[in-house]
C-alpha cells in the first residue's frame, strides 16, 4: 500500500526535526527523488530494499541512510506519541470525513518538565493538543509532528 503525497512529507518533516528512523527488518521507509517524487521501500534482512513501487530489491547502503525516512503507520506514531509523554484523551469524527484527536501531557512528564525548565515560566502543566484533519492517520502524525514543537 503506497501513501499518499501529503502524508510522506509529513513523515520527511518528521524526520527533518529530530525523529530518527528506524532501520529495522519490515520497516517502511521512503526516500523523495527531485524530480520522480517519493518512492517507498520495505527493508528487508541484511540492509535490502524493496521498493514498494516496482518490487525490485537494491542495497541500502550506509552512505544513503540519511536520504531515508521512516513512514510510520498509525499504530507506531500513537506509540511514539505515547513515548514523547502525551496521552489521547479523545478522537472524534464527523461523518468520517473531519476527524478530531485531542490530547494532554500526562501528568507525570508535565511535572517533570516543570521543575527541570524553570526557565520556561510559561509551560503549563494541564497542556493539551487539538488536531483535526482529514483522516485519523493524518491527524495522528501531525499529532506527533506537534509533539517535537
Amino acid at each position: 500500500m503506497w501513501h499518499d503525497k501529503s502524508y510522506l512529507k509529513k513523515c520527511q518533516e518528521l524526520s527533518r526535526i529530530g525523529f530518527k528512523a528506524s532501520f529495522e527488518q519490515g520497516t517502511i521507509l521512503a526516500r523523495e527523488f527531485a524530480d520522480l517524487g517519493f518512492e517507498e521501500y520495505c527493508l528487508l534482512s541484511n540492509n535490502r530494499l524493496l521498493s514498494l513501487f516496482t518490487g525490485s530489491i537494491t542495497e541500502l547502503k550506509q552512505d544513503y541512510k540519511d536520504h531515508h525516512f521512516h513512514v510510520l503507520s498509525t499504530d507506531e506514531a500513537l506509540i511514539e506519541i505515547h513515548k514523547r509523554g502525551w496521552d489521547v484523551v479523545s478522537v472524534t469524527t464527523e461523518d468520517q470525513r473531519q476527524w478530531t484527536l485531542t490530547m494532554t501531557l500526562a501528568t507525570t512528564l508535565a511535572t517533570t518538565l516543570a521543575t527541570t525548565l524553570t526557565t520556561q515560566q510559561h509551560f503549563e502543566l494541564d497542556k493539551t493538543l487539538k488536531v483535526d484533519g482529514e483522516s485519523l492517520s493524518k491527524v495522528i502524525l501531525e499529532a506527533l509532528l506537534q509533539t517535537f514543537s
